[in-house]
């Protein structure tokens, strides 16, 4: 059972990176999914890595389309990315060394989503769409 559907709450209304904010929610949905089965540990590596994955992939794109635009807060958003990846490196160092971080991470990726999304990405919505041509959005 999802615990968060995708809507267009959550869109930034730049295909590319919708599609990356829809794999951080399914992220979130295969924790929870998890935890309820009472199976959240093993899934726990899988979900790190492919979290760590789709970071790499989404942060890169995002950074390539602010820094392409001169979106004037790029560096504020850049250092946002930058603790958000520390986060995420740390818990899987945590995870590798044997701690249980099911609650972390369930909380990391709501942070991600709520926190991150949610607000600081709303920021360059309407900037970007106007910048970008738009058979790329």
């Amino acid at each position: 059972m999802a615990l968060l559907k995708w809507d267009k709450n959550y869109s930034v209304n730049i295909d590319i990176i919708d599609n990356q904010h829809r794999r951080i929610i399914h992220l979130l949905n295969r924790m929870h999914d998890a935890i309820i089965r009472q199976n959240a540990q093993p899934e726990t590596d899988g979900i790190l890595h492919d979290l760590i994955r789709c970071m790499e992939e989404e942060f890169y794109q995002e950074e390539e389309l602010l820094l392409l635009t001169n979106f004037p807060y790029i560096e504020e958003h850049l250092d946002s990315h930058q603790k958000l990846a520390e986060t995420a490196l740390d818990l899987q160092t945590r995870y590798k060394e044997g701690e249980d971080v099911t609650f972390d991470l369930m909380q990391f990726l709501t942070t991600w989503i709520t926190q991150h999304i949610m607000s600081e990405d709303k920021l360059y919505e309407e900037f970007l769409s106007e910048a970008l041509n738009p058979q790329i959005v």
